[in-house]
């Protein structure tokens, strides 16, 4: 393991104890005015979770450190996620998501381009652990779903071949939500701090198995955001 990724891991495992020693503090203390509360019970909300990246999500993919070199360079990234949430409990919501994530890298100077198509769909579960002033509210995520990858290459100079690949995924998230109004929340979503797959060929280039991630990397290089809307 090099110094880089012990350096990321020891991050994300911080950031994880922190998150979840503030979720004890927070129950033992009662710091939530439910009375207040406007993510409450019976509640139903539409989310849009979006992420947009110009930098690649793995560079690791390529071996050969020519593909990487910065003149003709183009990469672009891109994710679409819709969701649905019911809060069963006031601060805790479960639903379900679907989405398409897109990545595409390209060196003109030698004709390569891979296109990576990664559609998903599964459950998740939320709990806002911390509310500050009704305004700011921080919640851990925690999500699992089936996802098929697409892995496409075009180039007239190297040979490689189209991949395809179905596999399972979990991960945990951290999101700041910032409440804009009684039926409107706008929140940055801190993404895969720790994950499970179960097949290295995925998305975002993670190990098989679990895997701790450093998320503020994650989303300086492909940052997420999303808004959420009250049904009813």
């Amino acid at each position: 393991m090099s110094i880089n990724s012990i350096k990321y891991t020891f991050f994300a495992s911080i950031f994880s104890l922190l998150s979840f020693s503030l979720i004890a503090q927070n129950t033992n203390n009662n710091q939530l005015n439910n009375s207040s509360y406007l993510v409450e019970k019976g509640t139903h909300w539409l989310d849009l979770n979006l992420g947009l990246s110009l930098m690649n999500s793995n560079l690791a993919d390529f071996e050969d450190p020519f593909l990487l070199t910065d003149e003709n360079r183009r990469s672009f990234g891109f994710i679409f996620q819709p969701k649905f949430q019911v809060f069963i409990q006031d601060q805790l919501s479960v639903g379900f998501h679907l989405g398409l994530a897109l990545d595409e890298f390209e060196n003109k100077q030698i004709d390569f381009q891979q296109n990576k198509n990664n559609y998903f769909t599964g459950l998740q579960g939320e709990y806002y652990f911390l509310n500050v002033k009704n305004i700011l509210y921080i919640s851990s995520e925690i999500d699992f779903g089936i996802h098929y990858l697409e892995n496409k290459f075009t180039s007239s100079n190297i040979e490689v071949s189209n991949t395809y690949h179905t596999y399972f995924k979990s991960g945990l998230h951290l999101n700041l939500n910032f409440m804009i109004s009684p039926d409107w929340i706008f929140y940055a979503k801190f993404f895969d701090l720790v994950t499970y797959t179960n097949s290295e060929n995925n998305f975002f280039g993670y190990d098989e198995g679990v895997q701790f991630n450093n998320s503020l990397d994650n989303f300086i290089s492909f940052p997420q955001f999303g808004v959420m809307w009250k049904l009813f």
